[in-house]
């Protein structure tokens, strides 16, 4: 790999990183005064909501979106007939999801669901369209375009309808309009942003590489959506919807470093993998290095987030979701395997080992539903420890597929996680610390002013650690965009100094 490839690699990461930190600082912002105004039953009744529309995309339009990626000479009829399948895949399932929405509603005993259901799901026509004109932009690496219309999706979409509504007493259904406008601005933004136009057409030449890859990644994408929403199905349907918004509160929260860090390294090297795909020795060095970067960043902020949880949960979001304490810190075990698993995802999505992955999956779902449904006679934190064991399984599994395919072993697997480990440790010494010391000097309250001076110790040691750690030990690559990262916020914050 040539320095002009690994410039465009770092300036896709660092986009993509602008990005999701972007989009947390502004989703988890609205989440805490749309928690503030709604209730646990609110959020409980649109986890249940969303849980179709999610397989739906999974399975259809999610899929066809990484065949885009990762096809070899890819050309316009496998974009339009890429399109037009998930098009009229989507008008499909909508006529489906239209018809058993009452079903669904009387198997959670709760009929607004079926209304709920039957307006949310008209989103699926805006993803549908919408994720073949991302993977477009993926696969090109135009990570700064789609920077832009997320941020005009969230900031003019979710973020000003949710609070409206929410203000103007609209309920859960504040929820469902504000993620349905959030789509149709990705889109809008999304399709006048490209320079060619998609037409209706289909080449059936195209249909069996579509339909083969896709259909791997659909189920791999369907397995693993039941293992990640059969604890919420379970839980909504032997506890109730308090219990249910508790649980997805906490979930949502472990998920931060997942979705915001591991996830904003997925797009970029799943784009890079399949342009390598033949090369599985850049594979091997770019996957290795990513867990690496991975592991330094996400362990300490799972550490912080465990040890803070009281203070994150009763300071943010209010005592009445202080349920969602004890589970959060139990999830938050199960997001050490999950941020590791998902550049595992990227290697056999991008080297075709679609169908590898897929059976995984299902083992996966299985262990998760078989543990929850043990485990339900002890609340959700009883699911909360069958999250925990699916997902160690699901990271060793994931990781023998990653062994197979780019011909690494076990110890390089772990020894490129160390690092993180070690930092891990000393950054949840030093939160341990702080707490109890907070606790001492503070009390049992004020949970606010001890959240935030607990962050900023954790932060400032964390910096300190990746600043002062030998290169050797975090690698120059993990140097070089720690500091690329410390350089941009650099900036961020004189520029708001000087607009200030």
């Amino acid at each position: 790999m040539d320095q002009h490839d690994k410039n465009i690699i770092i300036g896709s990461v660092s986009w993509n990183f602008i990005n999701t930190m972007t989009q947390t600082i502004l989703t988890f912002g609205v989440g805490v005064v749309l928690a503030r105004i709604l209730s646990p039953d609110d959020f409980g009744l649109f986890g249940l909501t969303i849980i179709l529309l999610g397989i739906i995309n999974l399975l259809f339009t999610g899929s066809i979106s990484r065949f885009i990626i990762q096809k070899e000479n890819l050309d316009t009829e496998d974009i339009e007939s890429s399109f037009s399948i998930s098009l009229l895949l989507s008008l499909l399932s909508y006529l489906i999801v239209w018809m058993i929405a009452p079903l669904v509603a009387s198997f959670f005993n709760d009929t607004i669901l079926s209304e709920l259901i039957r307006v949310y799901t008209i989103s699926i026509f805006f993803i549908s369209v919408s994720s073949i004109l991302r993977g477009i932009f993926i696969r090109k690496m135009n990570f700064k375009l789609l920077f832009y219309s997320d941020l005009i999706s969230i900031v003019f979409g979710y973020s000003v309808v949710g609070i409206l509504l929410a203000i103007n007493n609209f309920g859960v259904f504040s929820l469902v309009y504000a993620t349905m406008m959030k789509e149709l601005l990705s889109l809008i933004t999304l399709y006048f942003s490209g320079k060619s136009k998609i037409s209706f057409k289909i080449k059936l030449s195209k249909l069996k590489d579509i339909f083969y890859y896709s259909g791997g990644i659909g189920m791999s994408n369907i397995f693993g959506y039941i293992a990640n929403n059969a604890d919420y199905v379970i839980i909504g349907k032997l506890l109730n919807p308090n219990a249910l918004g508790l649980y997805t509160r906490a979930f949502t929260i472990m998920t931060l470093p997942l979705s915001k860090i591991s996830m904003t390294l997925f797009d970029v090297i799943f784009s890079v993998f399949s342009n390598a795909k033949n090369d599985l020795e850049q594979i091997k060095n770019i996957y290795l290095k990513s867990v690496k970067l991975i592991a330094l960043l996400s362990f300490p902020i799972l550490s912080t987030i465990m040890i803070g949880s009281e203070f994150i949960i009763n300071g943010i979001y209010g005592e009445k979701w202080s349920g969602a304490i004890r589970v959060l810190q139990i999830l938050c075990i199960a997001g050490f395997f999950r941020v590791i698993t998902n550049s595992s995802g990227a290697v056999s999505k991008a080297t075709g080992k679609v169908y590898e992955e897929a059976w995984r999956q299902l083992v996966f779902a299985v262990i998760l539903i078989a543990g929850a449904l043990i485990g339900i006679k002890y609340g959700i934190e009883g699911v909360g420890v069958a999250v925990v064991v699916s997902s160690l399984w699901f990271y060793l599994s994931m990781a023998h597929l990653t062994i197979i395919i780019v011909g690494i072993n076990w110890s390089d697997f772990f020894k490129v996680q160390i690092p993180g480990i070690l930092i891990l440790i000393i950054i949840t010494a030093i939160n341990f610390i702080t707490v109890i010391t907070l606790n001492a000097l503070l009390g049992q309250e004020m949970y606010l002013p001890k959240l935030l001076i607990l962050f900023l110790i954790s932060a400032l040691a964390l910096l300190v650690l990746l600043k002062t750690l030998p290169v050797k030990l975090i690698g120059e690559d993990g140097r070089n965009l720690i500091s690329l990262y410390l350089n941009k916020l650099k900036l961020l914050s004189k520029k708001s100094i000087e607009d200030a």
